[in-house]
């Protein structure tokens, strides 16, 4: 008598194993944890990505370019000369410009300090509007922040839908409600929906860390940074532009 429960567990269990559709089921799971966990650590990697924008800034340089050179202003900044003094190079055959470098790496940050100088090297002589540079910066940060926004939820999604495989297979696992095992049907059903289940705890428990921890801090600190550097080149690159020879600046306030 003490012995029945334990045997009518081993038999429920060979009845498991000896289910075809449960190993289908068990191996759809798999995949899921698989790929919850793989895309988890990409969108952890996107986030410190996006947090270390700005850990190498933007800083501001002046100096004069030969004029030829104003042809191709996506190569500009690399014949940047600054003189020992400022008369040294002044003349009609150079120009005094002002551009970004950075000693970063992320391609946000590249992007970002290339398509100021493109900007700034077409207009140099004309009036530079600072509301297009702010808009060149947030452009790049808002691109990322999309793209980790976007793929924050897709954890929770997986799990929801292994939780429908698992109770889709479990369905066609049972017999028919009139037949002698519709209760061993309904075992494996259960048995089924068990498994799914932590499929989508994984995603919640994902989801959640991602989105309320990881990215929420992340966000704060990049656009703590970001704020920072616009308020850097507005006093930095505005009053260099305004020494330029024949540069009107307009614009003057970033909004």
């Amino acid at each position: 008598m003490g012995n029945r429960p334990e045997n009518q567990d081993k038999t429920h269990l060979m009845m498991i194993l000896e289910n075809p559709i449960f190993f289908i089921e068990l191996a759809v799971i798999i995949l899921v944890f698989v790929f919850q966990a793989v895309h988890t650590y990409r969108v952890f990697l996107s986030i410190r990505q996006l947090r270390s924008v700005f850990d190498d800034e933007l800083t501001v340089q002046s100096g004069y370019v030969e004029r030829e050179r104003l042809k191709d202003p996506e190569t500009l900044i690399d014949h940047v000369i600054i003189p020992e003094e400022e008369a040294d190079l002044a003349g009609k055959h150079f120009v005094r410009v002002s551009c970004t470098r950075t000693n970063g790496t992320s391609p946000a940050i590249l992007r970002m300090n290339k398509a100021i100088n493109i900007y700034l090297a077409n207009n140099v002589g004309a009036a530079v509007n600072f509301s297009i540079i702010k808009d060149l910066i947030e452009r790049e940060v808002d691109s990322k922040d999309e793209e980790i926004t976007q793929s924050i939820p897709t954890p929770l999604y997986l799990g929801l839908a292994a939780t429908m495989v698992g109770i889709i297979f479990g369905l066609y696992a049972m017999p028919d409600v009139e037949g002698d095992n519709f209760a061993d049907g309904i075992n494996k059903l259960i048995d089924g929906v068990k498994w799914a289940m932590t499929a989508s705890l994984s995603g919640l428990l994902c989801t959640t860390i991602l989105s309320s921890f990881v990215y929420k801090k992340a966000k704060r600190i990049v656009q703590q940074k970001k704020n920072l550097q616009l308020s850097y080149l507005q006093a930095k690159l505005l009053p260099e532009l305004l020494r330029a020879e024949d540069t009107g600046v307009s614009d003057r306030k970033s909004t």
